[in-house]
């Protein structure tokens, strides 16, 4: 049931990763697309149905942060 505690259990992680104090920016994530010009959030991906110009999925339509450079990043994985 919603806010019962949960049993906690031990996972191991056998690959490195590094992970960030902070959120990485819709600035920060384009400044690498452009220099991979790979990568793209589905919301920018040509031909996806998230495109939030031409895909017919308005899951992206809805968030007005998108364009906002100093907003966290979504739609990537």
């Amino acid at each position: 049931m919603m806010g019962e505690k949960e049993e906690q259990k031990e996972v191991t992680i056998e690959n490195d990763f590094e992970l960030g104090k902070y959120p990485v920016t819709v600035a920060e994530y384009m400044h690498f697309v452009k220099n991979v010009k790979d990568h793209y959030p589905e919301w920018l991906e040509e031909g996806n149905e998230y495109h939030i110009e031409t895909g017919t999925e308005d899951r992206y339509k809805k968030m007005k942060n998108l364009q906002n450079s100093n907003a966290p990043i979504v739609g990537i994985s």
